[in-house]
């Protein structure tokens, strides 16, 4: 993610003092446990029986999920700023990034079918509310347990030289272990600045994404039964105070209203903390 996203009570913020701070099994049940409650939501809203899956993909489907997202806002090159000079290295590095951003954009749209499929532990299409929390504990811990296989002295942290095994270099190496690519991503994750990806940080990153997933589903699922008359296009005058004047325009800001095909893709890159006063007001 490129924007981290303000996540719900229960998660650890860099504020938190090691005393006083929930332990990772307390953090990754409390994200688990709010997650789920977003997708029970949306189960409710998709048509047919409260726990059918099959029923909330198919909805899920005609919103734009599964397709590829956009790009990030601010990766988009006719955002209106100035182009500088670059040189033959910028730019370069510049081409270098732009492959690897569209390339990732792939692989998330088969990320969020991933993220559902997995949800149904027992391939029965029905979903309980324990289940769920199962099955995001689960992906939670196995997202951690991968990114720590590199983890040399198995201090459960990682320093840029074990980070740099995980990601692929694109330039020259330096003292550190590094080269700018790599150094960019571990600079990213390494939120406190200590020099270390701790399990901590980690978990923070991987909670703070998935809760975001199921916020979003359940975003989009409110907001495709606010379409009244049924025209697949939601206007201001349906939405109305659902989304607050700022969202509004964000979402509509290419046509001055909202495709209900195209919701997931327009709401892809909000954050957490945009979705939740909609969500709250239902």
């Amino acid at each position: 993610m490129i924007t981290k996203t303000i996540f719900l009570a229960g998660v650890l913020t860099a504020g938190l003092s090691a005393e006083s701070a929930p332990s990772s099994h307390q953090t990754v049940t409390g994200v688990a446990k709010e997650c789920s409650t977003h997708i029970e939501a949306a189960l409710e809203l998709a048509e047919g029986e409260a726990s059918n899956l099959a029923n909330l993909v198919t909805r899920l489907r005609t919103l734009g999920f599964g397709q590829t997202p956009p790009p990030h806002p601010a990766h988009n090159k006719d955002s209106g700023s100035e182009k500088k000079e670059l040189t033959e290295e910028e730019r370069m590095i510049e081409e270098d990034h732009a492959a690897e951003r569209a390339g990732r954009l792939k692989q998330m749209s088969k990320a969020d079918i991933a993220f559902v499929q997995k949800l149904d532990l027992n391939k029965d299409f029905t979903l309980t509310s324990e289940e769920v929390v199962k099955s995001l504990q689960g992906q939670i811990g196995e997202a951690i347990d991968e990114r720590l296989l590199v983890d040399q002295n198995q201090d459960r942290r990682l320093t840029g030289k074990e980070y740099s095994l995980s990601v692929p270099a694109r330039g020259e190496v330096g003292e550190d272990g590094m080269d700018w690519h790599q150094r960019g991503h571990f600079k990213h994750e390494d939120s406190n600045g200590d020099g270390y990806v701790d399990e901590h940080e980690l978990l923070a990153n991987q909670a703070s994404e998935m809760l975001q997933k199921a916020q979003q589903i359940h975003f989009v699922m409110e907001l495709s039964t606010l379409d009244q008359n049924e025209d697949m296009v939601l206007e201001k005058e349906e939405v109305g105070d659902f989304l607050d004047e700022k969202l509004w325009e964000k979402l509509s800001a290419t046509t001055g209203s909202i495709p209900t095909s195209s919701l997931w893709q327009q709401s892809y890159w909000l954050g957490g903390e945009q979705m939740a006063p909609s969500l709250r007001k239902k």
